[in-house]
Formats: C-alpha cells, sequence, structure tokens
C-alpha cells in the first residue's frame, strides 16, 4: 500500500505509490497559505436541543468529535447576524483549554453555516481540510501544545500558530491521505459502534440472568435448572480479609502487579496502572489467588462510582491488594467465583452497598456495614453456567476492545508516517 522511506527533507516516510516519484513536500508558512478567523461567544446556557442553529462549543472538540465534522450535536435559538458561521472545509481549534495536549485538538468542518462559538480558532484555506486536521493532531501535535500558554487555563493564540512551518504536497496527494485516514477512522466508529452493541447485549442479559428487586427468580433461566434462588449474606459467600497500606514497597520492577483504588474503572475493568510491589513481611499476607475476588470499599472522588466495584483474580501469584480493598475467597464447594463477579457487578446488586457508603470528598463503605447484606444465588450448577456464559460474553468484549486500540494503533502510526516530522527535517 505504501513505499516506505527514510524521512528526508519534505518527503513523509510512507508515500502511496502513485506519488513515489513527486518531487518533495514544500516548505510553507502558515500564514501565507491560510486565514485566521475566531468564533464568537456561544455560553453554555444559549444551548437549545430544540435550536434553530446548530453549533459548536470550543469544550465539544475534545468530547465530541474527532479530525473530521459531518455531524454537529449542539444547537442554539441566537440570532446569526451576531454568530461566526462555518465554511465547508473550515479547519477549528480551541483556543482555550486545561492542557497543552487538548488544546492542540483540530477538525475539519465539512458543513456551511454552523455556529463557532468564542474560544474557538478558525482557519480558512484552499488546502485540503482535512488533510491540515490529521496534520495537526499528528506530527504537529507537540509543536502546537509548545507553543499553547498558562497552567492552569491554557491558551492557543492564532499569532503563535501563523508562525508554525507546514510542509504540503499536492493537491491530488493530500486528498489521497485524507482518503486514506478517514476511512480509517470510519472503520473505528464501525467497531465501536460493535463494541457498544455487545456491552449493551449484556447489560440487558444482566437484568434478565438475574432476578429484579423482589423477585426470586430471573426472567431467563438456563440449562434445566429450575430450583429457586436462594437468600444467602455477603458474608457467608466466602473468607473476607481487608487490605492494609503496602505503599511502602512500592518498586518499578516488582513481581507483583498491585490492586488498589486506582486500579478500577467505573465499568469494573481492571487498568494496570504499572504499580507494583515486591514480596515482603507486608505482602506475602496480600498475595490473591486465581479465583479470588477483590471488592473496592473507597472512592477519592465525591461520586462513589467505584464503591462495590469487584475485580476477579485470574491467574496464581500476580496481584496483591492494596488497603481500602476487600478480599473474598469464595467458599468454592458452593460458590462459583465467576458468577459472584458479575452478580456483585450487576447495578441492582452493587447498589446496595452504595447505600451503605459515608464520606463527603472521598465515599467510602465500611465492611462491617455491609457483611449482612442479602443477595438471592441459585443453585451451584446454575451458577457455573451463568459464569460460563457471561465470561464467554466478556472476552467477546474483551477482544473487540482490543481489535479497536490496534487499529487505533495502527492511525497513530499512519499519523506520524504519512506527514514529515519536524524533528527529522531539522537534523
Amino acid at each position: 500500500m505504501f513505499m516506505s522511506k527514510e524521512n528526508i527533507g519534505g518527503v513523509p516516510k510512507y508515500r502511496f505509490p502513485e506519488f513515489s516519484g513527486a518531487s518533495y513536500w514544500q516548505e510553507k508558512l502558515l500564514d501565507s497559505i491560510v486565514e485566521f478567523y475566531k468564533g464568537r461567544g456561544i455560553s453554555k446556557a444559549d444551548i437549545d436541543i430544540h435550536g434553530v442553529t446548530k453549533c459548536i462549543r470550543y469544550g465539544e472538540l475534545y468530547t465530541k468529535y474527532g479530525e473530521v465534522i459531518n455531524i454537529v450535536h449542539s444547537a442554539t435559538n441566537l440570532s446569526t447576524s451576531s454568530l461566526f458561521l462555518s465554511k465547508y472545509n473550515d479547519v477549528i481549534l480551541p483556543s482555550s483549554g486545561e492542557t497543552k495536549l487538548d488544546i492542540a485538538t483540530a477538525s475539519c468542518m465539512l458543513l456551511d453555516n454552523i455556529a463557532l462559538g468564542g474560544d474557538l480558532i478558525v482557519i480558512r484555506t484552499q488546502l485540503n481540510g482535512i488533510f491540515l486536521s490529521y496534520y495537526f493532531n499528528g506530527v504537529k501535535k507537540r509543536e502546537i501544545a509548545s507553543i499553547a500558554q498558562g497552567d492552569t487555563v491554557v491558551h492557543l493564540y492564532a499569532n503563535k500558530l501563523k508562525a508554525i512551518n507546514i510542509f504540503i504536497p499536492t493537491r491530488d496527494e493530500q486528498q489521497k491521505i485524507a482518503d486514506c485516514l478517514t476511512s480509517l477512522d470510519e472503520l473505528i466508529d464501525a467497531e465501536n459502534k460493535k463494541l457498544e452493541a455487545l456491552k449493551a447485549h449484556k447489560k440487558g442479559l444482566m437484568q434478565k440472568l438475574f432476578p429484579a428487586e423482589g423477585k426470586v427468580n430471573p426472567q431467563v433461566r438456563l440449562g434445566v435448572c429450575t430450583d429457586d434462588w436462594a437468600i444467602r449474606k455477603l458474608d457467608d459467600l466466602g473468607i473476607a480479609t481487608g487490605g492494609t497500606a503496602i505503599e511502602s514497597e512500592f518498586v518499578a520492577d516488582g513481581k507483583y502487579r498491585v490492586i488498589s483504588i486506582g486500579s478500577y474503572s467505573e465499568n469494573s475493568i481492571y487498568t494496570d496502572q504499572n504499580i507494583r510491589a515486591n514480596l515482603s513481611s507486608k505482602t506475602q499476607n496480600r498475595i490473591l489467588n486465581k479465583g479470588d475476588l477483590a471488592m473496592i470499599l473507597n472512592d477519592k472522588t465525591s461520586k462513589g462510582n467505584i464503591i462495590g466495584r469487584v475485580l476477579l483474580i485470574d491467574e496464581d501469584d500476580a496481584y496483591v491488594y492494596n488497603q481500602r480493598t476487600q478480599r473474598i475467597q469464595p467458599h468454592h464447594a458452593e460458590y462459583d467465583s465467576d458468577f459472584l463477579y458479575h452478580l456483585f457487578n450487576a447495578p441492582e446488586v452493587r447498589a446496595k452497598i452504595v447505600k451503605q457508603a459515608q464520606g463527603n470528598t472521598q465515599i467510602y463503605v465500611n465492611w462491617s456495614a455491609i457483611r449482612e447484606l442479602a443477595y438471592r444465588v441459585p443453585s451451584r450448577p446454575e451458577q457455573t453456567l451463568i459464569g460460563v456464559f457471561f465470561r464467554n460474553l466478556d472476552d467477546k468484549i474483551t477482544a473487540q476492545s482490543e481489535k479497536i486500540q490496534a487499529l487505533k494503533l495502527h492511525k497513530k502510526g499512519l499519523m506520524q508516517g504519512l506527514f514529515p516530522s519536524t524533528q527529522e527535517v531539522t537534523k
């Protein structure tokens, strides 16, 4: 697909075969090939879901849009006479943000007459706007970030952007690069939709395979199981042991991954934050075994979104658990670990734990306050069927997530290779 070569002068590392013999990209001062404009103020209070004019505020570039904008989510009823309206092919960047890398974010507008709010820098040019957007978000991102100013609130000024040099190929090569990266983004978007569909499917099944509040049995049963689900207290399900502070044992090259507050995301997925520990007098009694459950009892924020979240340990002698985490060793003759993992993470079940939480700036729950909570649990065979069913579904979700991450990594590589790197050019 690409011709690969050393990056010299104004030639990118990767080039499509039809352009392999073409001349070097021409270096241009950005100010000489674009025109700069500024959006006009649209406050949060001006947003109206039923508004007649579609609009974009600067904060939305971080959360709702990528390199290409062809659908706009917000609207306003402000008079268009007081607004700055987009033109097809405009490239927009925020002029205010929280971090310098956040502010170095560009999007190409493929719609006319969209109201562009204040704190937006608008670039108009005869260049391919999609090409320019990917260029800014790729090899130019750190350079743009380096000219942003401020600490608590970061600002990007047009007069600083004007002084940037960029390399420009022919119009045809611009279009080819834009088409390539746009197609890849469309593929990533399609795969993201598949992932969301899998997650929605799991959520729906969780509601059907676990009893609703006040019900004895779930809506759907697996296999030929017909026994009523029995009430069991949390403390009856296994041996519970509280964590102890082991921060003093943290080392960069430690053998054990540490389970702590920061290890949990809001959807119960473990995120390895590269916190490690070695075996010591403190950690030797905190080693987790395959099939153990680790429950979070504290949330650093006031939201309490991760209170009661549970992680299922998938291998022996690999993890230790820190303070504010409760280890639960299921009585395996009676209880299936995969089933309990999904039981505890079911929203209706977690709600019982969250109700016992305390605190303001940090939310926490004591094990003594939740150990008597009661849950409906089926027979061991039905637990196994449910556990295996959801583990297989989780494997599909994990595989889909990994596929998306691989595509994003591929995109990152292309965005570095399809444009001349300023750093390499100046060597």
